[in-house]
């Protein structure tokens, strides 16, 4: 009978465990649900780099996640993580924000215009103040008119 019993609780403990698991895959997947991925969900993951001729920077973006720089000692700097879609002047930009903090600044951010184009690619990435980094990401997306706020706002809404 005691043989019994430990390996009747080892099952539960086995099955307990699977069932944490399982718990938190759909934990996971109830927050991918509540992302709009604006038809790039194909695409999310996925890296693209651009090299900015005369200052030595690479810059990688790995979309609906992270964003870095890249220093000629291949060094990454964090420059943004995936913060939320934002429609500004009939444009759809995809904003990155808490990323590494600047010595003596604000932490880092990313925002990339999404721009019509064939295939997706990372155009360029300049940085027009301390930290504040601003792109272009050329994406079929880019092809259609942007959501407007209030679209964005239904779209998460439905998911509150």
């Amino acid at each position: 009978i005691k043989s019994t019993l430990v390996s009747l609780k080892n099952e539960q403990t086995a099955l307990e465990k699977q069932v944490s698991s399982y718990t938190s895959n759909v934990k996971k997947l109830n927050t991918e649900l509540r992302i709009d991925y604006h038809g790039m969900m194909s695409i999310k993951g996925h890296s693209f780099k651009t090299e900015v001729e005369g200052n030595g920077f690479t810059y990688e973006i790995s979309l609906f996640k992270s964003a870095y720089q890249i220093g000629a000692d291949k060094k990454k700097t964090v420059i943004g993580k995936w913060g939320r879609w934002k429609v500004a002047h009939e444009e759809l930009l995809m904003v990155m924000e808490d990323g590494q903090r600047c010595w003596n600044g604000p932490a880092r951010s990313l925002t990339l215009r999404i721009e019509c184009g064939l295939t997706e690619k990372l155009i360029s990435v300049t940085e027009p103040s301390q930290c504040v980094y601003i792109g272009v990401f050329e994406s079929l997306t880019g092809c259609k008119a942007p959501p407007t706020d209030e679209e964005l706002q239904a779209s998460w809404s439905r998911f509150s």
